[in-house]
Order: structure tokens, then sequence, then C-alpha cells
């Protein structure tokens, strides 16, 4: 949704290698494949993570949206976490892989826009981006031990116990905050405005798509 520098163009850089490697996908079925710690900290955490912010939010019981099962409109695809059923909020959860990253964790504007693309496919009105912040297991601590040492060349130095130590400390260190410090969340709400800018978007992206090659 970022503005082009250029006036005569719609899409941005962004929004263009997006529509390519969607491109390259459905022509040659190439996809690259990314995974990170952070990302599979998130995938591990997810049911504490809604077990904390049922108990620091309260309402309804929170149950994870069926991934398989994406939502479709003529305009947008996506899987919500979590769509309430009592109230009219679809709620998004971000796990934090650390104190640092939970503390500068704020709404972008990729962010806003994903929540108001999943408002457009509930028709709900609020739409709720929740940072969590959970202690990483115990195995994958010892994993970044792991690879520190391997670094360094060895696990013996006096540098490497330093890492260790602070690796475990930064750990334990949200172990020891209430459950309340550990939950962030910033509403946005439907923006039907907004949401018909997503729609002109995805029509000057098909364009786009329909002109490329190799």
């Amino acid at each position: 949704m970022t503005n082009a520098r250029s006036k005569s163009e719609i899409l941005g850089l962004t929004a263009k290698t997006a529509v390519e490697r969607q491109w390259l996908q459905d022509r040659y079925g190439y996809r690259e494949v990314v995974t990170t710690k952070q990302m599979l900290k998130g995938l591990r955490m997810e049911g504490e993570s809604c077990a904390l912010i049922k108990e620091v939010l309260g309402g309804e019981f929170r149950k994870k949206f069926d991934d398989s099962k994406a939502l479709t409109n003529d305009f947008i695809c996506g899987h919500p976490d979590l769509v309430l059923q009592k109230e009219s909020v679809v709620e998004d959860i971000k796990n934090s892989w650390s104190l640092r990253t939970f503390f500068e964790a704020k709404v972008t504007k990729a962010y806003e826009y994903q929540g108001l693309g999943y408002l457009d496919l509930t028709g709900k009105d609020v739409f709720r981006l929740i940072y969590t912040l959970n202690p990483t297991d115990e195995a994958d601590i010892h994993q970044e031990c792991i690879n520190h040492a391997y670094k360094l060349g060895n696990d013996t130095s006096d540098d490497y116990k330093l890492i260790e130590t602070q690796l475990h400390h930064n750990n334990d260190l949200i172990k020891l905050l209430k459950p309340e410090e550990r939950v962030k969340v910033y509403t946005i709400e439907r923006d039907d405005d907004k949401i018909r800018a997503i729609h002109e978007r995805v029509e000057a992206a098909r364009d786009y798509y329909n002109t490329l090659k190799l």
C-alpha cells in the first residue's frame, strides 16, 4: 500500500516485488523457503499466547482459526489468527522473540492493512494486533548456545561463557514479568475507505501481473 516514488505509477517497489514472487510461484512453482528462529518460536507458542491473552484480556475462549480454511473474497485471501464469535473482533498474534523486540513492537503500515484485510474478509468491525512475550523453550536456548559455540570455535572460552550466561538471563527475565506486562494490544477500527483502496491496489497488481515474463 506504500505509494510509488513516481506519480505516474500506482504500485511501489515492495508491491511489485510481491507480485513478481507470486507470478514465479504460479508460473513455475518457484517459491523461496524462509525459516527463522523467530518464526519457529511464534508457531510453537501459539497455544501459550492464546492462554496468556485470555488471562489478561478476558472475554470469550479463543480458538486458533483453522489455517486450512483460508477466507477469500474477490480481492483478498487470508488466515486470521483469531475470529471472535461473540464480539465483532478479529485478533492477530505476534509472538515476540525477546524482551527487546517486545519493547520495540508497534503497529506498522503492513500490519494495519493486514488487519483491514481481515475485517474485509470477516465483516467484523475491530482488529486487534496483539504482541505477546513468552519465555523461549530451554531446548531453543541450548541450540542458541551451540550456535555461538560453533562460531567461536569452542564452548570453553570466556567469551562463550559470558554469552551463555546472558542468553539464559535474557530468557529468565521474561519469567519474572507479570502476565499483563507480557501483552500489548493495538486496536484498529474498520475503515471502508482504506479497504476500497486495498481493492484498487489489487486491481493494479493484477494489471502488473499480466505484464510479467522472464
